[in-house]
């Protein structure tokens, strides 16, 4: 941002996942580090798009066969719900 400071940068937060409420070796879970990356890019002035707001559940097994094959990775069809989650929250931060 001090390089270009009229530039916007978007921070996406981790999307929905399989395994986002299993704590690491550490004790977080993916929401500690959605916090973490939040409150940091705020305080930066950076636009803050929530991931996890997309809507696609890696349990479902309809979403997963349709989007997120593994419960990790998205397919072209999840990449799309992706693309337009942003642009729907980047359009909106600009209003």
């Amino acid at each position: 941002k001090a390089n270009h400071p009229n530039e916007e940068i978007i921070v996406v937060l981790p999307f929905p996942r399989l395994n986002e409420n299993q704590p690491n070796e550490k004790g977080y879970i993916l929401n500690d580090y959605r916090d973490a990356v939040r409150y940091k890019a705020e305080k930066l002035g950076l636009m803050v798009v929530d991931g996890s707001k997309l809507s696609i559940n890696p349990s479902n097994e309809s979403d997963k066969e349709n989007y997120i094959f593994d419960g990790v990775h998205f397919n072209e069809d999840g990449q799309k719900k992706i693309a337009e989650l942003i642009y729907s929250e980047y359009t909106n931060l600009k209003k």
